[in-house]
């Protein structure tokens, strides 16, 4: 991980030349198609690991035009890309699946005025998607759109009530949004989750400027 509530991680897999040495030679005797997709992301994700990011996103785009339905390998991508000019550089599939990417990126990199214009276009093609609603309302919590934003978190709880979804780092639907209006939190869904108190706190403090009283 490079980021989190104690910084970068530091540790070292002492097996990463190995791993990549061998994974290299299990993905050069394949015979192609969709198994090599996943062969190539995984390689891709130990060249991560290994600071190598060039050769990373070469390894990421040749399993997505093998197989672009890997979510996995785009999020992968997300991480690798540090502005939008990346993208235009590679050469990705033409595929649905590659809106859903462009929508996050954008959101990752705070582009949120064109998530939302990419999420409008997704939202065509996948009409009532959770997945939509939910990256919009983020879009719309990063512009300080505080009111479109509840009422889309408030929308999606009351579709799935037990939801508690992970988008950005933070966990929205359960905690973040609830706490912009300072509303019940749900303590037993986060702990559910294996979120301590403290770092539930720590993210409502952060998040809303103020502590969550329901904590």
């Amino acid at each position: 991980e490079t980021s989190g509530p104690l910084g970068a991680a530091v540790t070292v897999n002492p097996h990463l030349d190995q791993v990549t040495a061998e994974l290299n030679a299990a993905a050069a005797a394949g015979g192609g198609g969709k198994g090599d997709a996943f062969m190539l992301y995984l390689v891709a994700l130990t060249e991560i690991d290994r600071d190598h990011r060039d050769t990373a996103l070469n390894l990421l785009v040749q399993s997505l035009k093998a197989f672009p339905c890997n979510w996995g390998a785009w999020q992968a991508l997300v991480g690798l890309c540090d502005d939008l000019e990346v993208v235009s550089g590679l050469d990705l599939p033409t595929h649905w699946s590659r809106n859903y990417f462009l929508a996050a990126l954008c959101l990752e990199l705070q582009h949120n005025a064109e998530a939302l214009s990419r999420l409008q276009v997704i939202d065509q093609m996948f009409p009532g998607s959770e997945w939509v609603a939910c990256s919009a309302a983020l879009a719309h919590y990063n512009m300080r759109n505080f009111d479109e934003a509840q009422a889309l978190y408030e929308d999606l709880l009351t579709r799935d009530p037990a939801r508690i979804t992970v988008s950005g780092g933070d966990v929205e639907t359960a905690c973040v949004v609830p706490c912009i209006r300072l509303v019940a939190c749900s303590p037993g869904c986060l702990m559910s989750a294996g979120l301590s108190g403290h770092h539930v706190r720590a993210q409502c403090m952060m998040l809303c400027m103020v502590p969550c009283p329901h904590l």
